[in-house]
C-alpha cells in the first residue's frame, strides 16, 4: 500500500510582531500580572532617568571661548600697573599711595585701566590671581583683603562698595615710586618703537607682548612697558572705543638697548635682514618664521616722526602742484591769428607737425635669465598684495589683477582667506610678476566693495600695493607648499609667457569631446 507524497516546508518559520506580542501576553498571563508591571514601571522610570540626567547637564557656555590665558591676563595686569602705565595715570598713582600698604584692590584697578576695563567677558578675581602667581610673580604681588561687615553692603550693589577680596601692588614700590617721579616724556620717547605687519595671529595686546618676548628674548624682564594702537585713516576719529590693532602699533620698552637691539634684528628695510638659526624651542621658531612671511619690521620713533614730517612736506608739495595744474587748465584760451575757413599759415604747420611727431620709445628691459633646474620652487614668481577689500573673494581677485597681464594664464594660484586685507599671487613666469608689479605702480586703483572685479578711482580708500615677495619670505612660503605644487610651478616659471598662454591653449583643446548616450 503507498501513501501519496505530501510536501511541507520543513525550515521554521519567523515569527511576526504579533506572534511574539501574543507570546509574551502569554507568559506575563502564567507568571502573574506583576511581572509586567514591573516592566512597564521599569520602562518609564529609565525614561525618565535619562531626561532629568540630560536636563541635569549644564549647558555650554558660549562666553567661555572668549577668555584668555593665565598668561595673557598676566600680561594685561602688567601692562596696567607697569611704570609708564603708573606714570602716565595721575589717578592710579594717587590711589597707590593713599591706600593701605600701597595695596590696590582689583575693583578699583579696572576703574582706573582702560586695558582691564574694555575686557569682554570680565574675569575673576580669582583667576587674576592664580595668573600673578604662576606668570608675574617677581613683578606684582596679591594678598587678600577682608573688611567688616558694611550696612551699605545690603542696601548697594557689590560694584558700589568694596566689601572684600584680593590687592595688588608692585614689588618693590619705594623704588619704583622714585623712578617714576624721574621720568620724562623725552625719555620714554627714546624707549619707543613703531612695528609694522604684525601676524595675524598676534594682533592683541597680551598677544603682542608675548609675542614681542618670542623673537627678542631678554634676560631682564620685563621687556615691554606700554603698547599703543594709533588710529587708522579709515577710522571714526569721534569713535568711543579704543582702536583696535590694523597690524601697526606703537611699544614703549624698559631698557632703550632692548628698542636698539629690536630695530637690528627685525630692521625697516627688509633686505637688511639677518639670517637667523632656529632656536631650542619649537614654538618660538614658529613665532619667528610667522613673523618673517608676514613682513614684520621696526623703527624707532624718533626716525618714525621724521619720515611722517618728509612725507607730510610731500603731501602738500604735490597738493600745490596739483593745484596750480588746474588753474593753469582753467586759463583763457588765446584766439587764433587765422579763420578756421583758411589755411593756417606754413611756419604754423611746420610748427605743429614738429609738435606732433612721435618720440621714439624706450626699448623694453631685458627679461631675466631661466630659472636652474635644481631650484626647488621658482624664484620671483610671488607677490604679496595689500589694500585689498576683507569681503572679496578669489574669483574677483583673479579677473581684477589678470586684466593688469592681457591672459589669464599669467596668475597661477590666488592665496587668499576670507577676511583678511591681503593675499599673496602665484605668477607662472618672473616676467608676469614684473608686469604686475609695474602695472600697480603707475596705475592707482582700489576694490570699492568684495565683488568689485575691476578696480577704480581710490578716492578716501586705501589703493592697492603690490610687493615681491624675495628671500627668507619667499623660501618660507614655498616651504609650505606641497612639493608637487612646486615642481609645476617651477616648470612653468622656465617657459615664456607665449609658452605658458600656449600651454592654456593645448589643455582646452586637447580636452576630449563628451560622448552623448544613447537611450534605448
Amino acid at each position: 500500500m503507498s501513501f501519496d507524497f505530501v510536501p511541507r516546508k520543513l525550515s521554521k518559520l519567523k515569527r511576526t510582531d504579533d506572534q511574539r506580542t501574543a507570546n509574551s501576553a502569554s507568559i506575563d498571563a502564567r507568571d502573574g500580572p506583576s511581572s509586567s508591571v514591573e516592566a512597564s514601571t521599569s520602562n518609564i522610570t529609565g525614561k525618565d532617568t535619562v531626561t532629568s540626567s540630560q536636563s541635569a547637564l549644564p549647558k555650554p557656555n558660549k562666553l567661555v571661548e572668549k577668555y584668555l590665558e593665565d598668561r595673557e591676563y598676566a600680561a594685561l595686569l602688567w601692562l596696567s600697573l607697569s611704570d609708564h602705565a603708573i606714570w602716565i595715570n595721575s589717578d592710579l598713582r594717587q590711589s597707590m599711595d593713599t591706600s593701605e600698604d600701597d595695596f590696590i584692590p582689583f575693583s578699583h584697578l579696572i576703574e582706573f585701566s582702560p586695558i582691564l576695563a574694555s575686557l569682554t567677558p570680565r574675569p575673576s578675581e580669582t583667576v587674576l590671581v592664580r595668573s600673578i602667581r604662576a606668570h608675574a610673580s617677581q613683578l606684582l604681588e596679591v594678598r587678600m583683603t577682608v573688611s567688616e561687615p558694611d550696612r551699605n553692603a545690603w542696601f548697594r550693589s557689590s560694584r558700589d562698595v568694596h566689601v572684600g577680596g584680593y590687592a595688588v601692588r608692585r614689588v618693590g614700590w619705594d623704588s619704583v615710586l622714585s623712578r617714576i617721579r624721574t621720568c620724562t616724556t623725552i625719555q620714554w620717547e627714546k624707549h619707543s618703537v613703531y612695528i609694522e605687519n604684525i601676524p595675524q595671529s598676534f594682533r592683541t595686546e597680551p598677544s603682542i607682548c608675548l609675542f614681542l618676548e618670542d623673537v627678542l628674548p631678554t634676560d631682564s624682564p620685563p621687556l615691554v612697558q606700554s603698547i599703543t594702537f594709533p588710529r587708522h585713516r579709515d577710522d571714526n576719529p569721534d569713535s568711543h572705543p579704543p582702536p583696535k590693532c590694523k597690524g601697526f602699533a606703537f611699544v614703549v620698552f624698559t631698557h632703550v638697548t632692548d628698542a636698539h637691539r629690536l630695530c637690528e634684528e627685525w630692521p625697516w628695510d627688509l633686505r637688511r635682514r639677518p639670517d637667523r638659526r632656529p632656536t631650542a624651542t619649537k614654538d618660538v621658531t614658529h613665532v619667528c618664521e610667522d613673523a618673517e612671511l608676514s613682513g614684520f619690521r621696526c623703527i624707532l620713533k624718533k626716525r618714525w616722526d621724521e619720515m611722517k614730517a618728509e612725507y607730510l612736506a610731500y603731501q602738500k608739495k604735490l597738493l600745490m602742484l596739483a593745484t596750480s595744474s588746474d588753474n593753469q587748465d582753467a586759463s583763457p584760451s588765446i584766439s587764433m591769428p587765422f579763420r578756421h575757413s583758411q589755411d593756417p599759415p606754413n611756419d604754423f604747420k611746420a610748427t605743429n607737425a614738429q609738435r606732433f611727431i612721435p618720440t621714439p620709445t624706450k626699448p623694453p628691459p631685458p627679461l631675466p635669465p631661466p630659472l636652474p633646474r635644481h631650484q626647488s620652487y621658482p624664484q620671483d614668481c610671488l607677490i604679496f598684495v595689500k589694500g585689498i577689500h576683507p569681503e572679496t573673494n578669489k574669483t574677483a581677485l583673479r579677473s581684477l589683477f589678470s586684466a593688469a597681464l592681457s591672459d589669464t594664464g599669467g596668475i597661477d594660484y590666488v592665496d587668499f582667506t576670507k577676511g583678511l586685507d591681503s593675499c599673496y599671487l602665484r605668477l607662472a613666469t618672473p616676467q608676469h610678476a614684473q608686469t604686475l608689479i609695474t602695472h600697480f605702480t603707475s596705475h592707482t586703483i582700489a576694490q570699492v566693495d568684495g565683488l568689485d572685479d575691476t578696480g577704480s578711482n581710490p578716492g578716501s580708500r586705501r589703493p592697492i600695493e603690490v610687493e615681491l615677495v624675495q628671500g627668507k619670505r619667499e623660501e618660507i612660503y614655498w616651504g609650505k607648499v606641497p612639493e608637487k605644487i612646486r615642481k609645476q610651478a617651477v616648470d612653468r616659471a622656465q617657459s615664456s609667457p607665449l609658452d605658458v598662454k600656449m600651454m592654456d591653449t593645448d589643455e582646452v583643446v586637447s580636452k576630449p569631446k563628451r560622448k552623448r548616450r544613447k537611450h534605448e
